[in-house]
């Protein structure tokens, strides 16, 4: 059995991590965490950080596809062992990832069905100080193309699947109807945004389910909210983002669902091009004007994270099972883990204001010979 874990990769990038986005002691925290996670879970991490003079709090993000799923489906795995499971946070994280484990399995298993229409799956370690054990954490899945409701709400009747099969199974027991009655509302309700990913927010202690309506311009934005029902104002938000449309390309919004429709909203950014660092320059720029971002954070996101990390330049470093394959590759590909900006998100509450994350991306891949870029 291989039992490395998700900090061989993180020791990989360490060096190349800005002290001003991620401390010492929040890259600590963070591999304690990721030592509990089999490395052949993903091959896609992301570090969110935040870009403000507020707390440092450092969190992290796992993405695994079908292929990675497939290889978890079995057993002889640490994550999926009872024994490794002893060492989660509490009796609720044990039941928590016991239920994910079943979803990682149907979903890798499944022929046909709902599993089907679900693309990659996503974890969300909330990481606030030294982790006793192996925190609860958020999960999401990406939809295969993506929804928008027809004429008549035809297509989201067609999604009850969400509610009714594949949150179940995370959960340990059926959704509330009234949750799934919300959710089928806001599929109609949002037309024509099509929601990309479904996330169930499990550290919270009432069930809370996040949409997340992906390549909304930003103008579009408040008037979305309005036909939600969302509880604060639309012509507040418009105004706070006013200049938006200048920085970035589209945004990919978040909402959260619980006994009601909450009033924290989140705004994905993205700019065109975004593998270019300079990309990023004028929405980090405008963010520090607004106070929400400081200029030591922007020049680290722009300048210090960007880049890649070859195994040739760390071979003591490098994670075995990489570097077994990398041998029997020879010359004609090298291994190779890069470091991008994945997006910047808003946080806005209207009692509350707004808050500016960076999601720093860490994703290995094979540099090709042939044509020397990097490929997955």
């Amino acid at each position: 059995m291989n039992t490395g874990t998700l900090e061989d990769y993180l020791a990989v990038v360490a060096p190349s991590v800005p002290g001003e986005l991620v401390s010492r002691d929040n890259l600590a925290h963070i591999k304690a965490v990721a030592r509990f996670l089999p490395r052949q879970m993903t091959s896609y991490l992301g570090l969110e950080c935040r870009l403000g003079t507020g707390p440092s709090r450092v969190d992290l993000a796992v993405a695994t596809n079908a292929r990675e799923a497939a290889v978890l489906g079995g057993r002889g795995f640490p994550l999926w062992d009872n024994s490794e499971l002893e060492g989660a946070e509490d009796g609720m994280s044990r039941l928590v990832w016991s239920c994910l484990r079943q979803f990682y399995g149907l979903w890798a298993e499944a022929a046909s069905g709902w599993p089907e229409q679900i693309d990659s799956l996503w974890l969300e370690l909330d990481v606030d100080g030294r982790p006793a054990g192996l925190p609860v954490p958020n999960f999401f899945f990406r939809l295969r193309g993506g929804v928008t409701s027809g004429e008549g709400g035809l297509a989201a009747e067609g999604y009850r699947w969400i509610a009714q099969m594949a949150l179940p199974v995370v959960l340990g027991r059926p959704v509330a109807a009234s949750l799934e009655k919300q959710m089928l509302a806001c599929l109609v309700a949002a037309r024509p945004a099509r929601l990309v990913h479904v996330g169930l927010m499990l550290p919270r202690t009432t069930d809370s389910l996040r949409l997340v309506f992906g390549h909304v311009p930003i103008s579009d934005v408040p008037a979305v909210l309005s036909q939600l029902g969302w509880p604060g104002s639309p012509r507040a938000l418009a105004a706070r983002l006013k200049p938006l449309p200048d920085w970035v390309d589209s945004v990919a919004l978040h909402v959260d669902l619980g006994e009601r429709l909450g009033a924290q909203i989140g705004l994905e950014c993205y700019v065109r091009d975004k593998g270019q660092s300079d990309a990023w320059r004028p929405l980090l720029h405008g963010l520090i004007a607004c106070g929400l971002c400081r200029p030591d954070k922007a020049e680290a996101l722009l300048r210090a994270w960007p880049g890649y990390t070859t195994e040739d330049t760390c071979p003591d470093r490098w994670p075995e099972n990489l570097a077994m394959v990398s041998s029997l590759l020879g010359f004609r590909a090298r291994s190779a883990f890069v470091r991008s900006v994945h997006h910047v998100k808003l946080t806005y509450d209207p009692a509350g204001g707004m808050e500016a994350k960076a999601y720093l991306a860490i994703e290995h891949r094979w540099l090709w010979a042939a044509a020397e870029e990097p490929e997955r």
